[in-house]
């Protein structure tokens, strides 16, 4: 008989163990709700930096289990970034409160991300946010 160990219950860590799949699993159902147009990708430059997710040409994003984003996972959308394509990026982590880098990047803890993603509130509200409403 399977049980669930005691005193635990799953945490956001835990969606992490494979990377990103809680974050891919609200993105794709949110395109789905909302009938949006735009396509949920991956990125990766010949120079090997990568972002998670990219909505169209809307936002990218970069998902890590960390408390306090530094400056190493930030490399990928700054790499995306100088190709001028991508209107809004962010980090989706599990730092305590939301921040932005003095270069446009957003930090999002991974509550207030999904909260203001099915809110319609998004950051700046980037267009896919506000599609089909």
């Amino acid at each position: 008989m399977d049980q669930e160990p005691q005193g635990r219950a799953l945490s956001f860590a835990t969606a992490f163990l494979m990377p990103g799949h809680f974050i891919a699993l609200e993105l794709r159902a949110f395109l789905s709700y909302r009938n949006s147009p735009y396509s949920l990708a991956y990125w990766r430059s010949t120079s090997q930096f990568e972002v998670d997710f990219v909505v169209g040409q809307e936002l990218a994003l970069v998902v890590k289990a960390t408390t306090l984003v530094s400056d190493k996972p930030l490399k990928g959308l700054r790499a995306l970034a100088e190709e001028g394509q991508i209107r809004h990026l962010g980090v989706i982590s599990q730092d305590p409160h939301y921040r932005l880098t003095q270069d446009g990047i957003h930090i999002w803890p991974w509550a207030i991300f999904l909260d203001q993603l099915w809110a319609g509130t998004l950051g700046d509200r980037p267009s896919f946010v506000r599609h089909s409403w």
